[in-house]
């Protein structure tokens, strides 16, 4: 259900603001689980050499805060990843950097929901915002 109002608000976005969006689908290994060689491989090439500009722009202390569970699993399924000349610059699911788009009575659905309402609210100025210099 999330993805189905992920991918509607996203055609939304694109139709109010001009802003493309791209889905990225991870494999699913023999369990049906998300491949972790290729979660892994994805945050080795395009998130670990961000890190200096994604920790203080997603307020988290480390990137294992910031894309891995206390057990060290990742969690890059459903996130939604805004690039900078192709790179990855801000991304929804930390623990600090989307709870701005949160309600204050709490989550009721995804938070990348919350995320992609915001934009389509307010467009490009607010990944301007997100993704300073």
């Amino acid at each position: 259900m999330d993805h189905v109002a992920t991918l509607d608000l996203l055609r939304k976005i694109h139709s109010v603001h001009h802003i493309d969006h791209e889905e990225l689908i991870i494999p699913s290994d023999s369990n049906g689980w998300p491949s972790e060689a290729e979660e892994q491989r994805i945050y080795r090439e395009h998130i670990m050499p961000r890190a200096h500009i994604l920790i203080p722009r997603l307020e988290e202390q480390s990137l294992r805060k910031a894309f891995k569970s206390n057990s060290g699993n990742l969690y890059l399924v459903g996130r939604v990843v805004i690039l900078e000349d192709g790179l990855v610059g801000w991304a929804t699911g930390t623990s600090s950097s989307f709870r701005r788009f949160v309600p204050p009575t709490g989550f009721s659905r995804s938070d990348r929901l919350y995320f992609l309402e915001s934009v389509l609210t307010r467009g490009s100025d607010l990944l301007r915002e997100l993704c300073f210099p």
